[in-house]
């Protein structure tokens, strides 16, 4: 008489197949958990102690673990033939006295898990794989044999057995990936392990596109930006290609993305003065410019002379002094804008609060330099240290608008010029 299993709730039940007397006998406990081992051929873990004798620790080196018995088991049974790896504890019992599979004498089984590995353990990652997609191997070149041809790693068996060739299984992978999880650093790296380990993954320019915001939106907030730039979607794509190298992959342009820069990214700093529309400020200037008069004209051509040939003249210091209402503001922010639409970098400071509101991008004088609290007889320089990030921002500042200056003490302005010099 055989018996069929029906799964309940905190129980399970044998009965009688259909048409037979009613018969039910029910076993109170779940189905346990089995977890399955997992390694490459020859690499299995062996645990010993410094009291067990040589041959106790051969003994242990030579003994099979579940995945090696049950290749063995599969060379010897037909039914374990048609069964998955992880399938064998609900028909077979493990013996850690023998290392075999036995014949399970119970109704009660067990489920079987393998272990989790990491994309970047890629012949350990596809084994597993393998594992779950191929029937009673029985070994390990079985496991890579595929329509007669056996390949030379797991990866290549992986390719040949079509389980990576559906590119719409990617595409959904990287927008499940997105919806679940906030961290956009494993989006990238689960990304790059896309492009290494798959075939149809050559073309990544439209992905690209539509997705590019997902990949860099934590660059976008550790720079404290509102609007992405060409910038922060480089700084994703740095991290792409540092994923690919680490999976073993090359240059992410091979896949139709954007080269990355290869180099240290610039600082949120930098990145915040570069953020600017250089195509609208152009426009902005042309309009402005021709809205000056003749004493603004005199100024905005002497200073922007002097950063053109810088060189020449050394220290550029220029001091403009004006009545309220003249129009001093409207020509500080032309220039700002003026240099800023070239792609250079312009800083925007002022001796207060309010003043640095009227200002584009601008900022109070102690926090732009970082000008320490000093008494009235005595100079200190600036707390910029070398190779921080505002170091590095002063180096390639061309321009620098101090608004109400004459309202800092000398001190500080020979503090900053200590600091830049």
């Amino acid at each position: 008489m055989k018996l069929g299993i029906t799964k309940r709730r905190g129980s399970s039940t044998l009965t009688r197949p259909p048409g037979g007397s009613s018969v039910s006998i029910f076993i109170d406990a779940p189905l346990r958990f089995f977890m399955l081992d997992l390694h490459l051929e020859g690499e299995k873990s062996v645990f010993y102690t410094d009291s067990m004798t040589a041959e106790q620790v051969e003994k242990k080196v030579n003994a099979d673990t579940h995945l090696t018995a049950f290749f063995k088991i599969c060379r010897r049974d037909e039914f374990a033939r048609t069964l998955y790896y992880y399938q064998m504890p609900l028909h077979y019992v493990y013996n850690i006295r023998t290392n075999r599979w036995e014949q399970r004498k119970t109704v009660r089984g067990s489920l079987g898990r393998i272990r989790a590995v990491t994309s970047k353990a890629v012949e350990l990652f596809f084994l597993r794989l393998l594992l779950t997609h191929k029937k009673g191997p029985t070994s390990y070149e079985d496991l890579r044999t595929v329509d007669g041809v056996m390949y030379d790693t797991n990866l290549e068996a992986v390719k040949a057995s079509g389980l990576l060739s559906d590119a719409s299984v990617w595409s959904e992978t990287v927008m499940d990936v997105i919806n679940s999880t906030n961290d956009r650093r494993r989006l990238r790296e689960t990304y790059a392990c896309m492009l290494v380990f798959t075939d149809d993954m050559q073309d990544q320019s439209v992905i690209w596109e539509e997705t590019k915001d997902y990949f860099s939106s934590d660059f976008l907030q550790a720079a404290r930006l509102t609007d992405y730039n060409e910038d922060i979607y480089q700084d994703a794509l740095d991290d792409i290609q540092q994923h690919v190298l680490n999976c073993g992959g090359g240059s992410i342009t091979q896949y139709g993305l954007p080269a990355s820069r290869g180099g240290a990214r610039p600082s949120n700093l930098l990145r915040r003065e570069r953020a600017y529309n250089k195509t609208a400020l152009k426009e902005s200037v042309e309009e402005k410019v021709k809205l000056l008069n003749s004493g603004q004209r005199g100024v905005y051509e002497h200073v922007m002379h002097r950063i053109e040939n810088g060189h020449r003249y050394g220290h550029n210091g220029v001091f403009v002094n004006a009545a309220g209402g003249t129009g001093k503001s409207f020509l500080l922010n032309l220039l700002l804008d003026t240099v800023r639409s070239r792609g250079k970098i312009a800083l925007a400071v002022a001796s207060s609060g309010i003043a640095a509101t009227v200002l584009s991008g601008g900022r109070t004088a102690h926090n732009m330099f970082k000008i320490p609290l000093m008494e009235f007889d005595e100079t200190k320089a600036c707390s910029v240290k070398k190779n921080t990030e505002l170091a590095k921002l002063l180096q390639q500042t061309e321009l620098i608008v101090w608004d109400e200056v004459v309202m800092a003490n000398k001190n500080m302005l020979t503090a900053v010029d200590i600091t830049l010099s």
